[in-house]
């Protein structure tokens, strides 16, 4: 459940493809468990467009639990790579997903991305910057671009159409409709 006010609560409708709650995931605490289908297909949750309340940059926070996956997706909102950090694809680098794309200089950013165990995956965007970090280590930043993602379903754990399924644990994920002073993204 969405816990900001806003009503965003995570769903899915398609009962396969709904992932899973596990009571004693990590750590003994709750976890939202996914499961692939395949690389492209499994659980996700739809969050609604939201556009309107990230209308020009915005942060996530995920605590994960990768579960042997080399090819997955922590967040998105465009059908298409991803686009909620940049308006264009060779600005998406190195994205909100994991795979082994070379081209952008983003083949050392992707194969920085765990397969395996439990971190804590923070991206953010707006108009002058990008950046992504797993574990508190930068491993890519970028001149920004921020798309909102206007007209798309907001999904964690895949893309909107599928594309790059999650295939592990989710235990806590947050939003926030800006970036974060440091001391802030530290707390």
């Amino acid at each position: 459940n969405d816990s900001s006010g806003n009503d965003n609560s995570a769903t899915n409708g398609t009962v396969g493809d709904r992932p899973t709650y596990v009571a004693a995931g990590l750590n003994g605490l709750p976890v939202v468990r996914f499961v692939q289908d395949n690389g492209d297909n499994g659980d996700r949750l739809f969050l609604g467009d939201l556009s309107a309340q990230f209308p020009s940059a915005g942060s996530m926070f995920a605590v994960t639990t990768v579960n042997s996956d080399g090819r997955y997706n922590i967040f998105d909102n465009r059908g298409n790579d991803s686009r909620w950090v940049a308006d264009t694809w060779s600005e998406s680098s190195p994205g909100a997903f994991r795979d082994g794309r070379v081209g952008n200089g983003a083949a050392g950013a992707y194969a920085s991305w765990p397969q395996t165990g439990s971190h804590v995956f923070a991206m953010e965007s707006d108009a002058s910057a990008y950046s992504f970090a797993i574990d508190g280590t930068q491993i890519g930043t970028t001149g920004g671009n921020y798309h909102n993602g206007a007209g798309q379903d907001w999904v964690i754990a895949n893309r909107p159409a599928g594309g790059q399924a999650l295939k592990g644990d989710i235990a806590e994920f947050i939003l926030f409709d800006r970036i974060l002073s440091p001391a802030e993204a530290t707390a």
